[in-house]
């Protein structure tokens, strides 16, 4: 069996246009009726073909690691998210010389548990046990990215048509790659802006109906980076790469042979058992060893609005088998002074906006003395603390965000708060009004939200919607329609008392890490708590939502001083209100009616009214734990 290797020059793709497929065409129904989607948690990774009625040919490295109990092959279906017909995996069976580091004999067959029932739809591929030498035509079909780079599998089966290219030239065209070009190899070249991308792996590679190979996902990108420098293999031996559903979302290190070590805002609000970490590669896309997560422990007094005790383990099925590219790296129990110099690695992304950088990256940097970083970031929202370290590099060159996010501070200035990194805050709800964002809202259960009444008073429940899981508003997420909403029956609107409702969805919530509850605290909250709030206000007044969530911090004020900071409102402060206030020019909003105040990770208020906007006065919130007793209610009844 020979594998299918993607040459350094098609490995580009571009968009055409919106409608267009890019590198590569749509499938028609059963064209062919012998690829496999593998699932993963019920996610496709990879692809694969079927050779009998029990067996799947596929890469090794598409496999290694995994737990065949969390795999599946559907079969039948030119569609992702439609029809086809699933089967279990028994067990699957790698190259007895698979090597991940070199990724030679990148080969595996895997066996489902029960008979696949052949159609005009489902059949197996003869394997081609003949040598094909460069000249013939040939097809690869798959589901892997249409560009790169991205995070986007497409939702069809695409393929395109290539020539097998010798292989002496592919050699000649390839001399440098880590990966070399073996006689086991075979190279395919199809045009510019045609060829395999990652969610390839796997896939069949065919000539005159004979598989004559398999994707094995090679692809070289443009090795451009931007200030950082592309690790060699092997530098870097603790590296970790932390994936969510098979997808990069954090780093961290190997600490010993069961444990990683990470940060806590890495698994806050995740299903551990969804988690692997890949080991012994410097690509995201290629090679690697994967190990299972069993379980995670954040620090117990870990914060997830303020940040601190930001740290976290994850225990793997392991053990990890060390070689040569995977070791662990001591912990230093030391205090580490000002001036030391460090180096972080990372697959970060490597410009603001952008995605993750497919190669390991470092830079080196000296540990910055804690008065000066204090210093430096006075009055901003995360507290520099003694439990931290600063490091510098110098101007162009640092640690970002890679899906799921540190603190990143951003050089795009925002009015009164700053960018919300998605899942930051997953309880949060978008109240719309034919499809136009009007109120802010908080899950607090799998059926039931939290906002304020004015949202809704007078308002058809059949006209509103809630959009979850997204921190924009022109995108993503997911929409729910409302079945029904009660108003505090003491809710008035001339003096804006009573400002709480409840919403009950039609359908319940699916909690993910982007999508979880609330907890609403019953105990008063009394002046110097810090808190949090989160919503699609005004950035300025007058002006408009924006399209991403903002966030600001800021501190609980005391409710006497603050009755006297609005002598004349026509909206008295009373005994139900929380008040709290930032800064001069931080404050809440037009449009953040119904957000949530949220205090040591429960909620504490809905945003009733504002002095608009950030002028120096307090904002006054509806304080949640006065009605903690009629909140159960409501969600028992409704």
């Amino acid at each position: 069996m020979k594998f299918f290797l993607v040459v350094a020059f098609v490995a580009y793709v571009f968009a055409l246009s919106e409608d267009k497929i890019v590198g590569g065409t749509l499938a028609s129904q059963g064209q062919f009726p012998y690829q496999v989607s593998q699932r993963r948690n019920k996610r496709h990774y990879c692809g694969g073909s079927i050779i009998d009625t029990n067996t799947i040919l596929t890469a090794a490295h598409c496999v290694d690691g995994k737990d065949s109990t969390t795999l599946n092959i559907v079969v039948g279906s030119n569609k992702l998210n439609e029809s086809g017909v699933w089967y279990f995996v028994s067990l699957y069976t790698m190259h007895p010389d698979w090597n991940p580091v070199l990724a030679t004999n990148d080969l595996a067959v895997i066996k489902v548990t029960t008979p696949i029932q052949f159609s005009t739809y489902i059949q197996p591929i003869v394997v081609d046990n003949s040598f094909v030498p460069g000249g013939p035509q040939c097809v690869l079909s798959g589901w892997g990215l249409t560009r790169y780079p991205s995070l986007t599998t497409p939702n069809d089966l695409m393929y395109f048509t290539g020539k097998v290219v010798d292989l002496n030239r592919c050699k000649e065209s390839l001399p440098s790659r880590k990966y070399p070009v073996l006689e086991s190899n075979i190279c395919s070249l199809a045009k510019y802006g045609i060829g395999a991308c990652m969610g390839d792996s796997g896939g069949p590679l065919v000539a005159d109906n004979k598989q004559i190979g398999h994707s094995i996902g090679r692809t070289f990108p443009n090795d451009k980076i931007v200030g950082g420098t592309v690790a060699s293999e092997g530098q870097f031996p603790y590296q970790i790469s932390h994936r969510y559903n098979s997808r990069h979302i954090c780093g961290g290190s190997i600490i010993d042979e069961y444990t990683i070590l990470t940060a806590a805002h890495c698994v806050y609000g995740f299903n551990s058992q969804q988690f692997d970490v890949v080991v012994g590669s410097n690509q995201l896309s290629f090679g690697g060893i994967w190990y299972s997560v069993s379980r995670s422990i954040m620090h117990e007094q870990y914060d997830s609005v303020l940040s601190t005790n930001d740290i976290a383990v994850m225990k793997v099925l392991g053990p990890i088998k060390f070689t040569a590219y995977i070791q662990p790296i001591a912990v230093d129990s030391s205090f580490t002074p000002g001036g030391v110099e460090c180096v972080h690695s990372g697959f970060g992304i490597t410009s603001y906006p952008g995605s993750a950088s497919n190669d390991l990256l470092y830079f080196e940097a000296n540990v910055v003395d804690l008065n000066i970083c204090k210093d430096i970031f006075q009055g901003l929202n995360f507290p520099v603390l003694d439990s931290n370290i600063c490091a510098f590099a110098r101007y162009g060159i640092g640690a970002c965000s890679a899906h799921t996010f540190g603190k990143t501070l951003l050089k795009n200035k925002i009015v009164g708060g700053l960018i919300a990194y998605q899942g930051q805050f997953p309880y949060q709800i978008s109240l719309r009004y034919f499809a136009q964002h009007i109120c802010g809202d908080s899950i607090i259960d799998q059926n039931t939200n939290l906002t304020a009444a004015h949202c809704v008073d007078g308002v058809a429940n059949t006209n509103l919607g809630i959009v979850v899981g997204t921190n924009k508003l022109d995108e993503g997420g997911i929409l729910n329609t409302v079945a029904q909403y009660v108003i505090h029956e003491k809710w008035n609107p001339a003096d804006a008392t009573n400002d709480i409702s409840v919403i009950k969805m039609t359908a319940p919530f699916e909690f993910t890490r982007d999508v979880m509850p609330l907890t609403i605290d019953n105990r008063f909250i009394s002046a110097g708590a810090r808190c949090v709030l989160s919503g699609w206000g005004y950035t300025s007044y007058p002006g408009s939502s924006p399209n991403d969530l903002m966030y600001f911090r800021a501190q609980i004020t005391c409710l006497e001083k603050c009755k006297t900071e609005f002598p004349g409102s026509v909206y008295p402060v009373i005994d139900s209100n929380i008040c709290a206030f930032s800064k001069y020019g931080v404050g809440a909003c037009l449009g953040d009616s119904g957000e949530p105040l949220v205090s040591n990770n429960k909620q504490i208020e809905i945003t009733s009214w504002v002095a608009p906007c950030g002028i120096g006065y307090p904002d006054a919130y509806t304080r949640v734990s006065n009605y903690y007793d009629w909140i159960e209610t409501q969600q028992m009844t409704l």
